[in-house]
């Protein structure tokens, strides 16, 4: 049973099934308000205001596109394929800065910078590799954790890193 919303579909829970798409859940009732097919399983960030997310999105040989959804109809309103390939298989959230203007995204122990409006790259910044991004409130400051090190002493660190200087300023080692 799917009934429409904002020319979205919203399957009944007895018809939801396992697959690659994008759920839309209403926080405060715990309900869910919509699925979107997706063409891969995305890794998302959402933009401030709840109106836009951005979407990192496995594709055929190595390669991951940025997607920028419309979240009032499902669609995809923008698209950029990111540089370099996908070898390591670990990449990170796209992270989105409070006033919305900046995506932040890690693949193959590269930082990326885009333009939230444009999706153009905008910094491509090598020997900064973390997964599990967010931007500090006054985005002064990305955090990230180094991902899983075969052989490491130290297994995951969070790194801090300036937002204004794209580079590590502090790294805080797990227990």
């Amino acid at each position: 049973e799917q009934s429409t919303t904002n020319g979205a579909s919203t399957p009944s829970s007895a018809g939801l099934t396992r697959g690659t798409g994008i759920a839309v859940i209403d926080s405060l009732q715990m309900t869910l308000m919509a699925t979107w097919p997706f063409k891969a399983l995305p890794v998302l960030g959402l933009a401030p205001g709840g109106k836009v997310a951005y979407a990192v999105v496995p594709g055929a040989h190595q390669v991951l596109d940025l997607d920028q959804i419309n979240l009032s109809t499902g669609r995809i309103v923008g698209s950029v394929q990111i540089p370099g390939l996908n070898t390591s298989g670990i990449y990170s959230n796209p992270a989105v800065s409070p006033d919305g203007s900046t995506i932040y995204f890690s693949n193959n122990n590269t930082l990326y910078t885009f333009n939230a409006k444009t999706l153009a790259l905008t910094t491509t910044v090598p020997g900064i590799g973390l997964v599990n991004l967010t931007v500090s409130p006054d985005s002064d400051y990305l955090y990230g954790a180094t991902p899983p090190c075969n052989g490491c002493a130290i297994q995951y660190s969070l790194q801090i890193v300036s937002t204004s200087l794209l580079e590590v300023v502090g790294t805080i080692p797990s227990t």
